[in-house]
């Protein structure tokens, strides 16, 4: 049965755009199942941040990575653990035009083989029809200068990728693998990952 997760970072015993992450994970569920039920990530992800604080009194619930896993019935599992953003300072670009990860699958099998083939590179950039759309686990926007363009169509609509476009920082483009270079660097981003935080010269991206 295939299995699907969430993953959202909470910061100051909050969930970081828990608005967004509701709504993807409903959306999921809509094309997936016959559920007329609601999921409500509060409900699963709270009551840990709760048993966190009880057991160590004082403590600060931030930079940590919360994980609901589900699948056509509803809620498997949930998770909460502290996270540390993986250092990336090159990236190898790798084409793979049947892949497909429209939807958040815990099925990283084939996410997972491209990753292997990235050298001595940090991660990868998916190549899809001779047009960019994701690292292994992030999305991206290119800097021409002037202004941020991020691929029209990722692998994955990142819930963080959604609040940038609605808040006009990042604007969507077709960006073939022919023009990476005409950039001056890329922004790897994830609902982990804020905007800004991770930053590469594009003479750092190696190309096919």
């Amino acid at each position: 049965m295939c299995q699907y997760i969430e993953t959202m970072m909470v910061d100051d015993d909050n969930i970081v755009n828990l608005y967004y992450h509701n709504r993807r994970l409903n959306a999921t569920l809509h094309h997936i199942s016959y559920l007329n039920e609601r999921v409500e990530i509060e409900k699963y992800v709270y009551p840990l941040i709760e048993k966190m604080k009880k057991e160590s009194p004082g403590i600060k619930i931030s930079n940590y990575k919360a994980r609901l896993l589900y699948d056509k019935d509803g809620v498997i599992d949930v998770t909460l653990s502290p996270y540390k953003i993986r250092e990336v300072r090159t990236l190898k670009c790798v084409i793979c035009d049947q892949i497909e990860y429209s939807y958040k699958s815990a099925d990283r099998a084939k996410l997972n083989e491209l990753f292997a083939m990235r050298s001595d590179c940090d991660d990868i950039i998916i190549i899809k029809d001779g047009m960019v759309t994701d690292t292994s686990i992030c999305n991206v926007a290119f800097w021409d200068g002037k202004r941020w363009f991020t691929p029209q169509y990722p692998l994955l609509k990142g819930i963080r990728r959604e609040t940038l476009l609605e808040g006009h920082v990042i604007k969507e483009e077709n960006i073939p693998l022919s023009t990476i270079k005409r950039y001056s660097k890329i922004c790897l981003f994830n609902a982990m990952i804020p905007f800004g935080v991770l930053e590469i010269g594009t003479d750092n991206i190696c190309l096919p």
